[in-house]
C-alpha cells in the first residue's frame, strides 16, 4: 500500500516505510515484478537507485484486496474497546519506529 500511496518511491525509502530488511524486501519486490504487479525503474543519474511503482495490474489487484483487508481490520478491531484500539495503535507505532 505504501507503493500505491507514494508512486515512484525509492527502494531504500520503502525499506524504512515497511520496517523490512533489504533482503526480504528485495525478494518480495522480485516476486511482485515477476507477476507484473510493479515496475522498478533505475535512476538515470545513479544506477544504484531504484524507484518502485505499481503497474495497472498491481493497482487493480490492490483495489480488489483493500475492501477485504478493511473487513479483516474491522473484524479484529471491533473486539477491542476504543481505549484498547488506541493502546494497540501506540504500541504498533512504537514498534515501527524503534
Amino acid at each position: 500500500m505504501v507503493v500505491a500511496s507514494q508512486p515512484g518511491i525509492e527502494q531504500k525509502d520503502l525499506i524504512e516505510a515497511t520496517a523490512s530488511t533489504k533482503a526480504t524486501l528485495a525478494e518480495l519486490l522480485k516476486r511482485m515484478e515477476n507477476k507484473q504487479l510493479l515496475i522498478r525503474t533505475q535512476s538515470h543519474e545513479d544506477k544504484r537507485r531504484l524507484f518502485i511503482s505499481l503497474t495497472e495490474k498491481g493497482q487493480n489487484i490492490l483495489k480488489e484486496a483493500q475492501p477485504i483487508a478493511e473487513n479483516v481490520d474491522h473484524s479484529f478491531l471491533s473486539r477491542l474497546s476504543e481505549d484498547e484500539q488506541q493502546q494497540l495503535q501506540q504500541l504498533l507505532n512504537t514498534m515501527l519506529h524503534k
